[in-house]
């Protein structure tokens, strides 16, 4: 079976678009709706991800995939926390949840979503379920890449 690819000429010279980063440190504290920030830069390729802000901004329209990891604190039993990916700050892309036992706990999940050029998509806490507010590090990622335009 013969199979055609067929390739655009990316905006930004023909460099792939894709992001990994984890965090560093462990996160307490964070409020609802709280941006989470995965300031390790593993790679970053185009320049769309913020380790300050934790957002992606799309340098061109495309169709992306985003991945997030989050590892709870571990605790007796009651911790626990939702996040989610969103995109523009409205849209929620996909929702994790993790948490609930005496022991770390760890959940993912991943969307595949159309973006504009200056599009932003980021992780954030999900109050509604959540009991701790609190994030470990160095387990906990987001990743996204250009799958298509």
């Amino acid at each position: 079976m013969l199979k055609l690819v067929c390739r655009r000429q990316m905006a930004n010279g023909g460099a792939t678009l894709g992001f990994t980063a984890r965090i560093s440190s462990h996160l307490t504290g964070l409020d609802t709706a709280r941006s989470i920030i995965f300031d390790s830069v593993q790679s970053n390729y185009g320049n769309g991800y913020n380790n300050v802000t934790g957002q992606f901004k799309a340098p061109e329209a495309g169709i992306y995939v985003f991945f997030a990891n989050i590892m709870s604190e571990s605790g007796g039993g009651n911790e626990y926390i939702e996040t989610e990916i969103v995109k523009n700050g409205g849209e929620q892309l996909a929702e994790m949840y993790s948490g609930g036992s005496a022991l770390f706990d760890s959940t993912s999940n991943m969307a595949v979503t159309s973006l504009d050029e200056g599009d932003v998509v980021w992780v954030r806490v999900h109050g509604g379920f959540s009991s701790n507010f609190a994030i470990h590090c160095c387990f906990s990622s987001f990743s996204g890449f250009v799958i298509g335009y």
